[in-house]
C-alpha cells in the first residue's frame, strides 16, 4: 500500500511540474523570435494544450492502473487463501457488476457535460482517460476473476454476463493519441518473459 502511495504522489508532483513549466517554456520560446505571427502563437498554444491533455491522460491512466493492480492483487490473495472461495467469488462478482453500472453512468454523465460545454477540454480528457482506463482494468479484472474462480473450482455464470456487459461499454470519446494511452493493456506486454 505504501509503495502505491509513493508512486501516485510522485506522478502527481511530476505532472504538476510539467503543467507549470510547459506554459512558461512555451511563452519563452514563442517570445524569443521577433518574427512570430499570430498563427504560430496559436499553433504553439494548441500544441501546449495537446501536450497538457497527453500528460493528464498519462497521469490519470497510471494512477488508475496502480490502484486497480493493487486491488486485484489483494483480492487474488484473499481468494486463494479463503476456505470459502464460492463466497469470495460471489462477493467479487457482485462488486464487479456494480462497477459496470457505475462506469456506464459516469461515461454518460461525462459525455453530457462535454456536449453541454460545462467542462473544459483538458478536464474532459483527464476524466475520460481515467474512465477509459477503469473500463480497461475492469475487463482485465473480470478475466482474472474468472481465472481464479476456475482455479478454485468455482463456476459463475454471472461472470460471463458481466463480461458481456463490460464489453458493451465503449467509454467516453477521446482523440487517437489519448486512446493509445488509455486503451493499452495494463501490465507487461504479452510477449514479456
Amino acid at each position: 500500500m505504501r509503495a502505491r502511495q509513493v508512486v501516485v504522489a510522485t506522478m502527481i508532483v511530476l505532472v504538476a511540474a510539467v503543467l507549470i513549466a510547459a506554459p512558461a517554456l512555451g511563452s519563452a520560446i514563442v517570445g524569443s523570435g521577433d518574427h512570430q505571427t499570430d498563427d504560430t502563437t496559436a499553433d504553439s498554444n494548441e500544441s501546449a494544450g495537446a501536450f497538457g491533455q497527453q500528460i493528464a491522460s498519462f497521469a490519470q491512466t497510471t494512477a488508475v492502473d496502480a490502484d486497480e493492480s493493487a486491488d486485484q492483487g489483494m483480492w487474488r490473495a484473499a481468494a486463494n487463501e479463503s476456505e470459502n472461495p464460492e463466497r469470495v467469488v460471489a462477493e467479487r462478482t457482485d462488486r464487479l457488476e456494480r462497477r459496470v453500472q457505475v462506469l456506464q453512468n459516469q461515461t454518460e454523465r461525462l459525455q453530457a457535460q462535454r456536449d453541454a460545454g460545462v467542462i473544459s477540454e483538458t478536464a474532459y480528457t483527464g476524466r475520460a482517460s481515467a474512465l477509459r482506463s477503469r473500463i480497461a482494468n475492469l475487463r482485465e479484472t473480470i478475466e482474472d476473476t474468472e481465472t481464479v474462480a476456475r482455479q478454485r473450482g468455482v463456476e459463475s455464470e454471472q461472470l460471463n454476463e458481466i463480461r458481456s456487459k463490460a464489453a458493451g461499454i465503449s467509454g467516453p470519446d477521446v482523440d487517437d493519441q489519448t486512446r493509445e494511452i488509455t486503451d493499452a493493456s495494463p501490465g507487461p506486454p504479452d510477449d514479456a518473459g
